[in-house]
């Protein structure tokens, strides 16, 4: 199978993919993290530059370069050298739409993740209990944590202002304004 991510018809083997795509987030989350799609942006590098640059071992990076290539995320080329491709774009921090934010989230969320069954077993909130506050005091209290949080909130909606405006005929109204919070 030339692609990991792509189901197969026996339900076992698709529950085996699904298991294990947490390896995709994590990964997707280390290329943001390091500005790879950033890194890219003017052209193909080899991966000791783009290990240079992000301050990453080359070694390991040029493997984690390589699993996110065989499941479409940046194209891999001749000789070691990595592109983007219109999936890794959206991982670009300055472009509309921009997932990298949401990626970069992940280094955050994924723990709590981790800790579901606590919530299941008690009706407690997983994060809470790992960190011992609330989301909105943990990005207070961690600056540069409520910026990407903040970034992630705003990303979204503008998607769903977009779509909303799209389907809602607001003619009728002379002014609209968004009323929210942070």
């Amino acid at each position: 199978m030339d692609n990991p991510l792509e189901l197969t018809s026996s339900p076992r083997d698709a529950l085996q993919q699904l298991i294990g795509a947490y390896r995709f987030s994590i990964l997707i989350y280390v290329a943001a993290e390091l500005r790879i799609a950033d890194g890219l942006k003017e052209g193909a590098k080899h991966f000791e530059e783009l290990a240079r640059v992000s301050g990453a071992h080359p070694d390991s990076l040029y493997r984690v370069l390589r699993a996110l290539a065989s499941v479409g995320i940046f194209n891999q080329l001749e000789g070691g050298r990595f592109e983007l491709n219109a999936s890794a774009e959206s991982l670009l921090s300055d472009v509309p739409g921009s997932l990298h934010e949401v990626a970069a989230m992940i280094g955050l969320i994924y723990p709590t993740w981790g800790n579901l069954l606590h919530s299941v077993k008690t009706g407690e909130n997983a994060f809470e209990q790992m960190h011992g506050m609330s989301l909105w005091e943990y990005c207070k209290q961690n600056p540069p944590v409520g910026k990407a949080f903040a970034g992630v909130l705003s990303g979204r909606l503008d998607f769903i202002a977009a779509a909303v405006a799209e389907v809602y005929d607001f003619t009728r109204f002379s002014r609209i304004v968004d009323v929210g919070g942070g």
